[in-house]
């Protein structure tokens, strides 16, 4: 039948060949729309949405194959099953005799994206049982402008800090180190989370990072000195990362750290004259970037959160939890737990999470991880816009048939 509809084209004086272009034309046009709604979802509006589109359209297009995926859990376990190195799950249960336990590339070095916040989290909530700070010491808000690093998620400093004022933590430009941390868990807000670390100060997180990971865990680092280190450096993006890349960027990056310390200091203050208004990563330099960010034990982390369930003298035990429960708010995810919480992170071909979850069908309470390191680009945008990462780790503590389609995906490889 097309080819009938083609060939009466041509007799009408249609030129064949120009059949295919005008189609490609369209399907491009409906492509690059549907591309940029989905980038509108995930990063929000703003004048450049267009232009990061068009300048990304080889990225967006990255793993395209895979993305009817994103749109199904049984999709997920799909891609799981097919990129084994790129994955790894973690799931504990506070019962030791339990089988609904996962452990799927748990000694893999992941790269910590926002999970850095959980160890945040710990280190605040045992500065605050030690008196080193209190939860309701004021912060002025201006405070945190020296964090923002050009371009990064503008809008999602701009809502965050409405989102302040809205629920009523922030007053003439002045609200809580509490409200500072709740931004950080429940939003990813990059500043707060870099507020918080030097605010704590590097001993601090040090210490909360090796007594609860390990001597030879990596030491987090704030996002606007890794990504102000990265930009002076002007580190090759494409090249193979290893353990001494990281090292030194790590490094250069603690510099950029003691700079930042200062009032005076700012990462725009810091950023050669052609990035003081936006860094302009491409999506696979972002992307190739990550893989410079410290690395985390998955296995040592999903223990860490256990720990934090298991252990009523864990420091700061209450506030660590409370702080991290901010998905009990969605009652459609109370249908099925009595009691959960969760750090997520999303971020260019990255998808982490640490979280706990007692089910509100069995009452077994789950600590659990899961790490997407380096995935495609297109697909990480779509599985991000519909939170199917989430959803992801979370199911799998009282969905019996979501945690054995899981299992059987991972015992493939």
């Amino acid at each position: 039948m097309a080819q009938d509809n083609i060939c009466s084209k041509k007799r009408a004086g249609i030129p064949f060949l120009n059949v295919f272009p005008m189609r490609i034309a369209k399907f491009l046009a409906v492509f690059v729309l549907v591309t940029g709604l989905v980038y509108l979802v995930v990063f929000g509006l703003n004048f450049n949405v267009f232009k990061t589109v068009f300048t990304n359209q080889e990225a967006l297009a990255e793993g395209s194959e895979w993305i009817e995926k994103t749109y199904s859990l049984a999709g997920m376990t799909e891609f799981v099953a097919a990129h084994p190195d790129l994955v790894s799950v973690v799931l504990l249960s506070m019962d030791t005799t339990s089988t609904r336990q996962l452990s799927f590339q748990p000694l893999t070095p992941r790269a910590m994206g926002a999970t850095t916040h959980f160890l945040l989290l710990l280190a605040y909530a045992e500065a605050v049982e030690l008196g080193e700070v209190a939860p309701s010491q004021e912060v002025e808000l201006q405070r945190l402008e020296r964090f923002v690093v050009p371009g990064h998620e503008p809008n999602r400093h701009r809502e965050s800090l409405l989102l302040l004022s809205q629920l009523g933590l922030a007053d003439e430009g002045l609200t809580t180190l509490d409200a500072i941390v709740r931004l950080m868990v429940t939003r990813n807000h990059q500043p707060s989370a870099d507020y918080v670390y030097h605010l704590l100060g590097s001993d601090r997180v040090t210490a909360t990072v090796r007594k609860w990971l390990g001597d030879q865990a990596e030491l987090p680092l704030t996002w606007s000195a890794f990504y102000t280190a990265a930009t002076l450096d002007m580190l090759p993006y494409d090249a193979q990362t290893n353990r001494a890349r990281r090292d030194r960027l790590a490094e250069q990056a603690r510099i950029v750290f003691e700079q930042l310390d200062s009032e005076s200091m700012s990462v725009t203050g810091l950023l050669p004259e052609d990035r003081k208004n936006d860094v302009a990563y491409t999506f696979f330099e972002e992307k190739a970037l990550y893989r410079l960010h410290p690395h985390v034990i998955p296995d040592h982390l999903a223990r860490t959160m256990l720990h934090v369930l298991t252990d009523p003298e864990f420091p700061g035990r209450n506030m660590v939890m409370e702080h991290m429960r901010w998905p009990m708010e969605n009652p459609e995810i109370m249908r099925d737990f009595s009691d959960v919480g969760a750090v997520f992170d999303s971020r260019i071909a990255v998808s982490n999470g640490v979280s706990f979850g007692t089910s509100a069908y069995t009452g077994e309470t789950f600590a659990s991880v899961t790490f997407f390191d380096q995935l495609p680009v297109g697909f990480w945008m779509h599985m991000s816009s519909n939170l199917i990462n989430q959803d992801f780790q979370l199911r799998m503590k009282f969905d019996p048939a979501m945690f054995e389609r899981t299992a059987a995906s991972l015992n493939t490889n």
